[in-house]
């Protein structure tokens, strides 16, 4: 392959850097690892980094009129739909598989789910 004739980087890294984290899969294959909520509301975490003040989270929400209720964030929100619909009843746009959200610091709003397909959401 074209890669095959780089060097990867050998030198030291730098002293506060942690070892990064990979997942091959980001959907458990066991529905024990998943968090609930409420009855239609769970997330699986993949990193909690405490010390750092961030997070990322799957977010899973049962089709069918699942509801996350009003809330808001201290910091900034990045969301890749992987699977159902999804809304804020708060905004006309509705975000399915494949969409990117951004959400600003702050503002609050309700997420529902559009549609009888559970919704699961990076």
């Amino acid at each position: 392959t074209a890669f095959a004739a780089l060097d990867a980087y050998s030198g030291p890294q730098a002293f506060h850097t942690s070892p990064e984290i990979f997942q091959e899969s980001i959907l458990p294959q066991d529905d024990r690892l998943w968090v609930p909520q409420t009855d239609t509301v769970s997330f699986y975490p993949l990193c909690l980094a405490t010390s750092q003040g961030y997070y990322a989270n799957v977010l899973r929400v049962k089709g069918g009129g699942g509801l996350l209720s009003c809330h808001r964030h201290t910091g900034p929100v990045h969301a890749h739909v992987l699977q159902g619909r999804w809304r804020y009843l708060e905004h006309e746009w509705v975000a399915e598989a494949g969409s990117y959200v951004y959400e600003t610091p702050g503002e609050t709003h309700t997420l529902v789910t559009v549609g009888e397909e559970d919704m699961i959401t990076l």
